[in-house]
């Protein structure tokens, strides 16, 4: 029988966030903004620049375009997603410390400087694509055993950064075993921002700047608040 001291409410998890939005606000709409600017940008930048190094030193002297198309889509594809999750890991990184210091107010490139190395990315990455893939063959045989193993796997990215030494599949099962008997819990506490989604178009997304990190840090104190209540569970045989 699984025994821990009682979960917060969802109403005491998005409280919490918004103490700590409020005095980072600024911050969080700085990262956010770089983070839909960088990875085209850079993305577009590099994707050029390998094609025509590509081109030069492997193809010579006639390609076809159909050749250079599909060059060019797969060299985007990968590096979008490569930048995409360098943002994601910048931003998850960024609300643990935040919610680690209690809302107190924290540079967004003090995380980097302090926690940012190209192995706990390169690792991050890895535990992240190990996710997605499984997510997605669970998909393949129905909708709703993707959608469960969707929830199973919510917490590899917090696991991630706060538990970085430990494997990919090690995470994952980590992930799945904390998650279980919480998975309604936490698909209730996501649906609680379904009224914030539906505002979206109509602020033609500018309120994205508030509900990303919004739901972002309420996902940080549901994972801090599920790791310290399995941490006092007691096993009764």
């Amino acid at each position: 029988i699984r025994k821990g001291r009682s979960m917060e409410t969802r109403a005491e998890l998005k409280k919490a966030a918004k103490e700590c939005l409020n005095t980072n606000i600024f911050s969080y709409i700085g990262l956010l903004i770089t983070g839909i600017v960088l990875p085209y940008a850079m993305t577009i930048c590099l994707a050029t620049l390998f094609i025509r190094l590509t081109l030069g030193n492997l193809f010579g002297l006639s390609v076809h375009y159909y050749a250079v198309n599909f060059l060019a889509i797969g060299t985007f594809a990968v590096l979008f997603y490569l930048i995409s999750m360098f943002m994601l890991y910048w931003l998850v990184a960024y609300s643990i410390y935040v919610y680690a210091n209690d809302g107190e107010r924290v540079s967004i490139f003090y995380v980097l400087n302090d926690h940012f190395t190209l192995k706990r990315y390169l690792r991050f990455c890895l535990k992240m694509v190990a996710s997605h893939i499984l997510i997605f063959f669970w998909s393949l045989l129905l909708v709703i055993p993707g959608i469960i193993k969707a929830f199973s796997y919510s917490q590899v990215a917090f696991l991630a950064i706060d538990d970085e030494k430990a494997g990919v599949f090690e995470t994952i099962i980590k992930s799945k075993e904390m998650m279980r008997g919480y998975k309604m819990y936490y698909f209730i506490l996501q649906l609680s921002f379904i009224l914030w989604t539906l505002l979206e178009p109509f602020t033609l997304g500018l309120i994205s700047f508030y509900l990303v990190p919004y739901i972002t840090l309420t996902n940080v104190a549901f994972y801090f608040d599920l790791k310290e209540s399995l941490e006092e569970i007691e096993y009764d045989l």
